[in-house]
């Protein structure tokens, strides 16, 4: 579990012992931004949202394609990370999936310079470099 922002949280594909320590450490909302099926091993949407409600959390699936994302899922997203007031943990394959569409849900809303989102995609432990572009022509422009 990498933090992006106080009370952001994005992480690699989880398993039951990663929700049962996400709940430990105080998260409250489990966003899934991985596609059913898009590897072997991954457990379903429907197992991980089993683990996370037995302790205590919000589950919301919210897949993500970057070759197809639109404003559609960004909207998804922020809703699904503001429905409680409690700490947020995305995940998908290695976190920088999610992380991407955190920066882009943070850019549009313009609650955050693109030089911050930036810094803490960085400061995760992911290339920010990608999202640059997409995060200035977003900037501020709301969801």
């Amino acid at each position: 579990m990498k933090k992006l922002v106080d009370g952001f949280f994005v992480a690699p594909q989880v398993s039951e012992a990663d929700i049962q320590s996400a709940a430990k450490a105080g998260i409250r909302v489990i966003i899934n931004n991985r596609n059913e099926g898009e590897a072997p091993a991954q457990p379903d949407s429907a197992t991980v949202k089993e683990w996370a409600e037995a302790a205590g959390m919000l589950y919301f699936a919210v897949p993500v394609s970057m070759q197809q994302l639109n404003q559609e899922t960004l909207r998804s997203y922020r809703d699904a990370a503001a429905q409680d007031e409690g700490p947020v943990l995305a995940y998908c394959a290695s976190g920088m999936r999610s992380a991407s569409v955190w920066a882009l849900v943070q850019s549009a809303q313009g609650k955050m310079a693109v030089a911050d989102i930036l810094q803490a995609v960085a400061a995760a432990g992911y290339d920010p470099a990608p999202l640059a572009g997409a995060l200035q022509q977003l900037h501020g422009q709301g969801l």
